[in-house]
C-alpha cells in the first residue's frame, strides 16, 4: 500500500524529504541536520537530477529505480566471475531477493547496503587478480608483483571504507 497511498504518514518521511529538497534547490548539504548520514538523500537527489521527477514521488519510486539497477550490477558481476548465464540469473535472484541479500538489507540500513556492495567489490577484485593466475600455464615474480601493490591498496581502502561505514555509521 506504500504505493498507493497519496500522502506519508508522520513527520519523519517529510523530514527526508525536505532534506532531499534542500539539497536538490537550494544546492546546500545539510551535514548537521541528519547527524551527518546523507546516504539515502544523496542517491534521491540524484534521481531527481536524472529524472527530474517530483520530491514527493522519490520515495515512491525509489525501489522501482535501485532493484532493476542493482540487479544490473550483480548480473554483470557474476556474469564475469561464473561464465554463465544460468548461473549469473541464479547468483543475482538470490543476491536481490533473499531475505539476506541486497533487497532485505536495503530495507534495514543503507550503511549496510554500501558495506555489502563495497565487500562485493573487494571478492571481486580479488577474484579477477586470481583469475590471471590460473590462466597462465607458469607463474614468474614478476606477473605475481604486476598490479599488486595498486590492487592490494584499493582492497585496503574499500575494506576500512567498508568497516567505518558500516561500524560509525550504525
Amino acid at each position: 500500500n506504500f504505493i498507493s497511498t497519496s500522502t506519508f504518514v508522520g513527520t519523519d518521511p517529510w523530514f527526508h524529504i525536505s532534506i532531499v529538497k534542500m539539497i536538490t534547490e537550494m544546492n546546500y548539504l545539510p551535514i548537521n541536520e541528519y547527524h551527518e548520514n546523507l546516504g539515502l538523500h544523496l542517491i534521491g537527489s540524484i534521481m531527481y537530477f536524472f529524472s527530474n521527477i517530483d520530491h514527493l514521488m522519490i520515495p515512491k519510486v525509489y525501489i522501482f529505480i535501485s532493484i532493476p539497477l542493482s540487479s544490473l550490477i550483480l548480473y554483470v558481476i557474476f556474469q564475469r566471475i561464473f561464465k554463465n548465464k544460468n548461473l549469473a540469473i541464479l547468483g543475482v535472484f538470490l543476491a536481490e531477493f533473499c531475505s539476506l541479500g541486497f533487497g532485505g538489507i536495503m530495507q534495514v540500513y543503507w550503511a549496510v547496503t554500501i558495506s555489502y556492495l563495497q565487500c562485493l567489490a573487494i571478492f571481486f577484485l580479488l577474484y579477477m587478480r586470481i583469475g590471471k593466475f590460473i590462466q597462465k600455464s607458469s607463474v614468474n615474480l614478476k606477473f605475481v608483483s604486476s598490479n599488486m601493490v595498486f590492487t592490494y591498496i584499493i582492497v585496503f581502502v574499500l575494506f576500512l571504507s567498508a568497516l567505518f561505514t558500516h561500524s560509525l555509521v550504525t
